[in-house]
């Protein structure tokens, strides 16, 4: 009983120290993990999650934002994964907008691309819990309302001065989101393969 709960306890420290790493881009660079054997092929079998209950919570609560810092990014109940990621889509097409807005183009294509691996992945997670969520058509919905969000916001030299502040925070992250190593040790400690079909095992 020990052994389960310490196993456990490792499994929880695991998610939520990739989830304190990336806030609010959680989940970005970890994509580069997959994606290139998630989809690979247009046409294949649909994956599969074979994986104990255990790391199917803490997949779920992870989706669900619930290892966020911030207390507004954090949900629980039906339909929590949606919220989080329509939570996620909004903020980020925000920033995307502002940054375009503000003049940084080059940086604002970097968070764009960021974002589109980020769904890759996100999707690749949604195997593992029963419910499954149109990620396509919530960052339309999400995004579009971001950008206007934007749009009304402006470039003020109020939010000039955000934003140089934001990026300080967000281009370590972009950077990570060139390296799966760090997020390798995430899946090797959750205790999880993935092959090139994109299911999702017990290692």
């Amino acid at each position: 009983m020990q052994n389960a709960e310490t196993r456990m306890r490792s499994i929880q420290h695991a998610a939520a120290e990739v989830a304190r790493s990336v806030p609010r881009l959680i989940l970005w660079a970890a994509a580069l993990h997959l994606c290139s054997t998630l989809y690979s092929s247009a046409s294949r079998a649909e994956p599969t999650c074979e994986v104990e209950a255990s790391k199917r919570l803490v997949i779920a609560s992870f989706l669900c934002g619930r290892m966020s810092r911030e207390a507004a990014n954090r949900f629980s109940g039906p339909n929590c994964i949606a919220y989080a990621a329509d939570r996620r889509f909004e903020d980020i097409a925000e920033q995307i907008r502002s940054y375009q807005l503000c003049g940084e183009q080059q940086f604002a294509e970097q968070l764009k691309e960021a974002n589109l691996v980020s769904t890759k992945l996100v999707e690749a997670l949604s195997i593992c819990v029963p419910d499954r969520v149109d990620y396509k058509k919530i960052m339309n919905e999400a995004s579009a309302r971001g950008e206007r969000s934007a749009d009304e916001q402006g470039c003020t030299p109020e939010r000039r001065a955000f934003l140089a502040e934001k990026r300080k925070a967000l281009e370590p992250l972009v950077a990570l989101s060139k390296d799966d190593k760090f997020f390798s040790l995430f899946f090797d400690r959750l205790g999880v393969r993935v092959d090139d079909a994109g299911n999702i095992r017990d290692k």
